[in-house]
């Protein structure tokens, strides 16, 4: 067998393990990975140690690649190219930090991202560790009666809303105007027959009918929920580590650390449905 899968032992996630990349290009392979994603949530790659053409054609095993601009390969760093720190309260280091919140990527879109695909190119010790909430298993630890009231509800999923309440760059009302936004069910069905919830609580803006107060309720009750630690687990970064993650089944967010004294440099893709 060209890699091996290895369950987490608890809770959810699995480690995907080879000594050559190259091994999980072939079309056998993307089966495998793609399966492995729906089941799992989240396949961590440690040491991969590959470059973003490689980066690129992996994501494309798990579908359609977005492309930012001419490129397929995001950045994601808290220094500049010549080595110096973002000034702490820059417009680039505050967006940076929205990534320290609960969230799903893109969820104010109509499309979907299916898939993200992370991994490090540098990390210091002790600087922003990720953690990930299995959504599927959170709904279905629900109480029943709570399931059946939400489950026919729909979100209203807005940047707008994120810029409003967050410590972003103020926008302009013009500009506001123009910024995405999609409706999304608060419960969904993943491919594989389960339910899972629909949260990114920075985007949410209200449930479609009703007040935005007791919107507001729900959607901390549920994000509270979700992230209780038997839903969660932690993975502490090393550079050339590579993560995966089923977007539309669990949320994550990026532990707070030192990110004017210590180098964070992250290289993702994204994967559309």
């Amino acid at each position: 067998m060209p890699f091996e899968i290895v369950p987490r032992q608890r809770g959810f996630g699995a480690h995907v393990r080879t000594d050559d990349p190259a091994r999980l290009l072939t079309d056998d392979a993307g089966e495998r990975l793609r399966d492995a994603l729906g089941r799992h949530g989240v396949l961590i790659i440690p040491g991969l140690a590959i470059d973003d053409g490689t980066q690129v054609a992996l994501a494309r095993q798990f579908g359609e690649v977005q492309p930012f601009g001419d490129k397929a390969i995001f950045r994601s760093a808290n220094f500049k190219h010549d080595g110096a720190f973002l000034p702490p309260d820059s417009d680039r280091a505050r967006l940076l930090r929205l990534n320290w919140l609960w969230h799903s990527d893109g969820v104010y879109r109509d499309r979907d991202i299916g898939a993200v695909l992370l991994r490090a190119e540098c990390v210091e010790p002790g600087c922003g560790e990720t953690e990930f909430a299995d959504l599927a298993a959170a709904f279905a630890a629900l109480p029943e009666s709570l399931q059946r009231r939400i489950e026919p509800l729909s979100v209203e999923f807005s940047f707008a809303h994120m810029v409003r309440n967050a410590d972003v760059p103020s926008l302009a009302p013009g500009e506001m105007s123009h910024l995405p936004r999609a409706r999304h069910p608060l419960v969904q069905r993943l491919a594989d027959g389960r339910s899972s919830l629909r949260l990114s609580p920075p985007y949410m803006e209200v449930v479609v009918g009703w007040k935005h107060g007791e919107s507001a309720q729900l959607f901390a009750e549920l994000a509270e929920f979700a992230t209780r630690p038997e839903f969660c687990f932690r993975h502490h970064w090393v550079a050339g580590d590579l993560i995966v993650w089923n977007n539309l089944s669990t949320i994550h967010r990026v532990l707070p650390y030192d990110d004017a004294g210590r180098r964070r440099d992250m290289r993702g893709a994204v994967v559309l449905v």
